[in-house]
């Protein structure tokens, strides 16, 4: 099931700011393979099923204090990347 709704979080992804929705969010995660998706749910602080659920589309609505977290570790991610 397909989530419906297209919460934005302003966070700054690179030297524009970005707001990243919730589908932006569960597009990054199907992206990752199931090992980076964990290391990223590991970093977060977040349940591995949990993220599993969302990366698989089987939550529609998480918590912030879900999102939120997750959405940091992408964001650290992308700068250790540009970094390099």
């Amino acid at each position: 099931m397909k989530a419906t709704h297209n919460y934005p979080f302003a966070v700054r992804l690179d030297a524009m700011s970005k707001q990243m929705t919730f589908q932006d969010l569960q597009t990054a995660l199907a992206g990752m393979s199931r090992a980076e998706a964990n290391e990223l749910a590991d970093r977060a602080n977040i349940a591995r099923s949990t993220v599993a659920k969302i990366r698989k589309q089987h939550t529609e609505n998480p918590r912030i204090a879900t999102i939120l977290p997750l959405i940091a570790m992408l964001q650290k991610t992308a700068k250790r990347r540009k970094a390099e």
